[in-house]
């Protein structure tokens, strides 16, 4: 499970933190994102997912920033989207999510008006009732 004490925020579209008792490091790169549009369709939709608050989005975009250090030599998943899914502690989603994306905005650089591509726009959010800890 998941210990917000144990969040670490990296540079580079990457974030340490602790999940099934082990610290991980969770990096979104190419694969990565390539697994998000094979799951989603697309990287936009998956994104719009975790912004609707979608738990099923949550877990893959976990799991899919994991897979940078599960993969075998042929490049197939070795860690499964219910195995992710079992070390988030859902008390921990709010501040959790937050961290992710953080991550998720440092990795995915976004056009703003004006600015030209490169420009970093807001982190996805996932909308939780902070004092109730309910999806909204």
């Amino acid at each position: 499970m998941s210990n917000v004490r144990d969040v670490k925020e990296n540079k580079g579209g990457t974030a340490t933190l602790s999940l099934g008792g082990e610290m991980r490091r969770l990096k979104f790169d190419l694969n990565s994102f390539a697994e998000l549009e094979e799951l989603f369709g697309g990287v936009e939709d998956a994104m719009k997912a975790l912004d609707k608050g979608s738990i099923k989005a949550l877990r893959a975009i976990v799991w899919a920033g994991l897979l940078h250090d599960n993969m075998d030599e042929r490049g197939n998943a070795t860690l499964s989207l219910k195995e992710v899914g079992a070390w988030i502690d859902i008390k921990d989603l709010p501040h959790f999510s937050e961290k992710l994306g953080k991550a998720l905005a440092e990795a995915l650089p976004q056009e703003e008006k004006g600015q030209g591509r490169g420009k970093v726009g807001k982190a996805p959010e996932v909308p939780f009732d902070q004092e109730t800890q309910e999806q909204k």
